[in-house]
């Protein structure tokens, strides 16, 4: 999962080929897809619902959340859940 730290923009090569960092554009002519304007939407609801705090760079985008329905802001969704969910949704498609 990536966390906040790694959304920084780099001048580095090296990082975008390593799949670090992303250039995230806006794209306002298909606002279903726009990844941009969602980021943005999705890092407000963070900050003030999840969180409820300033988001450090160490905070994960897609933290893991707890039986009792908290996020665990030190812990990404575990990678077989995306899996998962990523199956369900290919399978619906």
């Amino acid at each position: 999962m990536v966390s906040l730290n790694e959304l920084a923009v780099s001048t580095h090569c090296d990082r975008y080929i390593l799949g670090h960092e992303y250039e995230v554009h806006n794209q306002p002519e298909a606002p279903g897809i726009n990844m941009h304007f969602h980021l943005l939407r999705w890092l407000e609801i963070l900050r003030h619902h999840v969180y409820r705090c300033a988001l450090q760079p160490a905070d994960y985008l897609f933290p893991a959340i707890g039986a009792n329905g908290v996020a665990k802001p030190g812990s990404p969704i575990p990678h077989d859940t995306i899996q998962k969910w990523l199956n369900e949704f290919i399978l619906a498609s």
